[in-house]
This record gives structure tokens, C-alpha cells and sequence, in this order.
């Protein structure tokens, strides 16, 4: 992830690098055709076509890297496609939550860090995700921001504990003035 903040920027116009996606999907063709196309597919069929993208990035890095050739590098992820494709997919709003908050744009990133609690109780691994995502944040030395994300979770899902418990760590790191 930190390769992803050092990287020269390929096209300084629409790389992720210097853009938030909220923004790249305002302004890049790729993305908002992405959006388009997939809005006339039903949920699971957006869900599966996300998941093959977000998984095909990763994927080609460990070919690339098996025959020792580098990979092409892209201005804009995979698991950026696979958020245009489909906006609901938990994986890439955690991982491009996580690259917002790494390039500085902490509005950006905890805009879609806590749009995973708006997502429906039967999401896969929801409960998980969104414990990864405060995790992340508090991992960063951000209680106050990782706080609220685990109490907007524990409003919603008041029978999950794990947010409770999340909370409160935080209030702990916040008192011990971590």
C-alpha cells in the first residue's frame, strides 16, 4: 500500500493516486460507462462481476511476478472498477477506504468506511469488514475516527458485540492518549 502513495502518477490527470474515486467516477469515461453497464444487472450479477475484477488485479500481480516480468502498472486499480461495477461491494469500499486514508483524503475515506454500516445485515462478511476497516484506522493512531465507526455499527447491529468491544478499545487508546 505504501508503493501506491510513492508511485509516479502515470496520467496526473485520472490516476487514483492524485484523485479520490468519488471524483474519478465524476470525470473518467472507464468508470462511468462501468457505472452504467452494470446499473442494468441485478445484484448478484454486479456482485460477481465486482469480485472477479477486484480478485483479477491480484491475480495478475502473482503471474506477472511469477515469470519475473513487472506488471503493467494502471492509474486506476482494480478494485476501483470493481466499486464502479458495483457500489455495494464490501471489499472495494474497505480497500479504497483504506487507499483514501493512506493518500491523505480522510473525508473521502471515512465517507465510504461508513457507508459499509448502510449496507445490508445479509452482506457477506459485513460484520468483519467493517471490524477491519476501525482496525485499520486505529492502526493509524485514529480511535476518534475508528470510534465512530464502530458506534455507528453498533446503533444499527446492537446485537454484534464485536463493535461494542471496539468501542470500547478505543475509549481505552483515546485515555492511555494513543
Amino acid at each position: 500500500v505504501k508503493k501506491l502513495k510513492d508511485e509516479p502518477p502515470l496520467d496526473p490527470g485520472y490516476s487514483f493516486q492524485h484523485n479520490s474515486f468519488a471524483w474519478l467516477l465524476e470525470h473518467d469515461e472507464l468508470l462511468q460507462k462501468l457505472r452504467q453497464k452494470y446499473k442494468k444487472y441485478s445484484a448478484e450479477e454486479r456482485r460477481m462481476a465486482a469480485d472477479f475484477e477486484y480478485h483479477a488485479t491480484s491475480a495478475d500481480r502473482l503471474f506477472y511476478n511469477t515469470i519475473g516480468q513487472p506488471m503493467q502498472p494502471t492509474a486506476i486499480p482494480g478494485e476501483a472498477i470493481a466499486l464502479a461495477i458495483d457500489p455495494n461491494y464490501a471489499p472495494a469500499i474497505l480497500t479504497i477506504g483504506t487507499y483514501e486514508y493512506i493518500l491523505g483524503r480522510t473525508k473521502e475515506a471515512m465517507r465510504l468506511l461508513l457507508d459499509l454500516v448502510n449496507l445490508p445485515e445479509d452482506t457477506e462478511d459485513l460484520f468483519i469488514i467493517i471490524d477491519k476497516a476501525a482496525s485499520f484506522l486505529v492502526e493509524r493512531d485514529d480511535a476518534s475516527m475508528a470510534m465512530k465507526l464502530y458506534s455507528a455499527a453498533s446503533e444499527k447491529f446492537t446485537v454484534e458485540h464485536v463493535f461494542q468491544d471496539g468501542i470500547a478499545y478505543c475509549m481505552k487508546r483515546k485515555n492511555d492518549g494513543k
